[in-house]
């Protein structure tokens, strides 16, 4: 693979895909000599997962790379709550990409990237996954990007206990009308303890973003 193989990338991608990538990148650096791994919920076609595991290996060649563990049912929204709202794009099997991420990962310009991927619905897999982990693991890096109330809801409780101080936690459609239910999860986890949140002031997406 040669770097000319992809010189127009900066010609092909959308300015708004650009955008969220150097947020992204913006937040990553961040939190790139915060103690733990990155956490990516909801996964959808797989571009944060695959750049925040890139970025991992730009960043931190010798520091000890960031593992980056992506959940995702991959088969589109499992369930959809009454505090989710009712909106078009909030509807079961709404979001769906299918396997999507699996054949980017299979390429071989993503070889040994340190990706792994959770499939089903986050609710329950959520909490089998974390007893299987050492109880030292912890957390730099937490993407909510589910878009709906219960996995939203069920990755800040169980996640937040593991985020290290100066970590970072991304809530991708806080304000996005389509998708209350995020938000509405988010104010209800936190209550009066509500972290102040951070918006980037040259782009929308992700809609918030709050320091641990």
């Amino acid at each position: 693979m040669f770097e000319q193989d992809y010189q127009d990338f900066t010609a092909d991608v959308p300015a708004h895909t650009l955008a969220r990538f150097l947020a992204h990148a913006d937040l990553f650096r961040r939190v790139m000599d915060v103690s733990g791994a990155i956490i990516d919920i909801g996964v959808g076609r797989g571009g944060s997962t695959f750049a925040w595991a890139k970025m991992s290996r730009i960043f931190r060649p010798g520091g000890g790379i960031k593992h980056v563990y992506g959940f995702d049912t991959f088969s589109g929204f499992p369930e959809v709550s009454p505090e989710d709202g009712g909106a078009e794009m909030a509807r079961k099997g709404g979001l769906d990409f299918g396997d999507t991420p699996f054949t980017h990962f299979k390429k071989p310009i993503n070889a040994r990237l340190p990706i792994t991927f959770i499939a089903g619905d986050v609710t329950h897999t959520l909490p089998v996954w974390l007893r299987s982990m050492a109880s030292r693991f912890c957390i730099s890096l937490l993407n909510l990007d589910a878009d709906l109330y219960a996995p939203t809801k069920a990755a800040l409780t169980h996640l937040m206990p593991r985020m290290s101080p100066g970590g970072i936690v991304i809530l991708d459609e806080y304000d996005v009308p389509d998708f209350p239910g995020e938000a509405r999860a988010v104010q209800e986890y936190f209550g009066a303890r509500m972290p102040v949140l951070h918006r980037f002031t040259w782009y929308n997406n992700p809609s918030a973003y709050f320091i641990v």
